[in-house]
């Protein structure tokens, strides 16, 4: 009989399993087998938003579930051929999941990051924290920030002997052992901390009563590099554009938000290597100022102001430079000019340059240079005999302006200058 009221027994249970579903009836609880999470990201900005839901296929109810997700380095972070990083582990959690209910979740990501799922679970307990003793609050402001600007940490406690506040260890994200705080500084139980991090950082806080310690919620502030808009280069001049060699001329130039700022003469390699250094020997000067330089020759200027990993460099001044003007002649000297011809000089070996006056004394000798031309500059004002000196028979020399003269008249400084050739007669 009592077989056959287990046969009996079957049949009639079988009809309300089909109705209700095995899950109808109650199961021990497996985050892992009840709950499916499907996620991905969005990249309006960086470092991007992580957004999805959590789809709960059994009749539990999970008042709180923490997902855990890998994050690793994104393919358009990576060189040709590189393999991903590590980056560590982002939590998410989410409450009140009913049985048979979906619910969503977003939250922005700490940095950019490509996401895989690790695991899902239930929500630890909270630390069990003294009644007289209270983290009242811990916040960061502003949440964002430019490399190089201050955030200001806050905090309030109560009945708190120690606080110590510093940067999240990363490694608790998926090592709960691990020391929370890096390098941790002990503060007042309510104040202040400003803070300059070079990158997007997380803070923790902890509290102290005797054996016991509370951790606030950690806050995190954004770091984004500068815009290129935040340096800027107002001007950048050199004055006179034109100057005589030995003369001085002033660079000029006004920058904002700038770092540093260097200015030297440009690379002339730039023209066709934009590769190379743009500026020779750089010498670093104020965000704004003057500089006076005196350069030899016609000289291009550069000038690079930088804040942070950016750089940007100002339009090249260039100074002209010219060579001074001879200077004038004394008053009562003149120049005397002379040339010979190409057919006689394998003859002449010297010019005689003689005053003409009482005493026929010689002013001055010079033997012809290479090529027969040259000038005699500072010769007193008068009348002079040319005689030249060699081993050809005077018939064939013309002395000129007239051919047939030897005597060359130096006038002062303006006039017409005195100038004499000798040539063959058939030149």
């Amino acid at each position: 009989m009592k077989n056959r009221h287990q046969l009996l027994t079957i049949p009639f249970l079988l009809p309300l399993i089909l109705l209700f579903g095995p899950d109808t009836y109650p199961q021990t609880k497996d985050p892992s087998r009840d709950l499916s999470v499907t996620w991905s990201s969005r990249r309006e900005s960086e470092p991007g938003t992580l957004f999805g839901s959590v789809t709960n296929r059994s009749a539990n109810t999970y008042p709180c579930v923490r997902i855990e997700f890998d994050l690793v380095t994104r393919f358009d972070q990576r060189q040709p051929g590189e393999q991903s990083k590590y980056l560590g582990v982002f939590q998410v959690e989410v409450k009140d999941i009913s049985g048979r209910t979906v619910r969503n979740f977003e939250q922005p990501l700490p940095y950019p990051a490509g996401i895989g799922l690790k695991s899902v679970s239930e929500c630890r307990p909270p630390e069990s924290v003294p009644s007289d003793m209270k983290i009242l609050s811990f916040t960061i402001m502003p949440a964002s920030i430019v490399a190089g600007q201050t955030a200001t940490l806050q905090w309030q406690t109560e009945n708190s002997e120690t606080v110590q506040v510093g940067v999240q260890n990363p490694e608790v994200m998926h090592d709960q052992r691990a020391e929370r705080i890096l390098k941790p500084r002990t503060v007042e139980s309510s104040g202040s901390l400003q803070v300059t991090p070079s990158r997007t950082t997380t803070y923790s806080l902890k509290a102290t009563n005797g054996a016991l310690s509370s951790y606030a919620r950690s806050v995190t502030v954004t770091v984004t590099n500068p815009v290129p808009g935040d340096l800027k280069i107002l001007s950048f001049t050199i004055t006179p554009a034109n100057i005589v060699a030995g003369q001085t001329a002033t660079l000029q130039w006004q920058t904002e938000n700038s770092e540093t700022v260097q200015v030297g003469m440009q690379n002339p390699e730039v023209m066709h290597d934009q590769r190379a250094e743009r500026i020779l020997k750089p010498r670093s000067v104020e965000s704004s100022g003057s500089l006076q330089v005196t350069p030899s020759r016609t000289t291009t200027y550069a000038l690079k102001a930088t804040k942070g990993s950016l750089s940007s460099y100002a339009r090249s001044v260039t100074v002209t430079v010219t060579s001074p003007p001879p200077p004038p002649l004394p008053q009562g000297f003149c120049t005397i000019f002379g040339k010979v011809s190409n057919d006689l000089r394998e003859y002449a070996t010297t010019i005689g340059i003689y005053r003409v006056d009482d005493s026929r004394r010689a002013v001055l000798t010079r033997r012809v240079g290479l090529g027969g031309e040259y000038s005699i500059p500072n010769v007193p004002v008068g009348e002079y005999d040319v005689i030249p000196r060699g081993s050809f028979p005077s018939s064939r020399m013309n002395i000129g302006p007239n051919p047939r003269a030897r005597r060359i008249t130096c006038q002062p400084a303006g006039s017409h200058p005195a100038y004499f050739r000798i040539q063959s007669h058939e030149g």
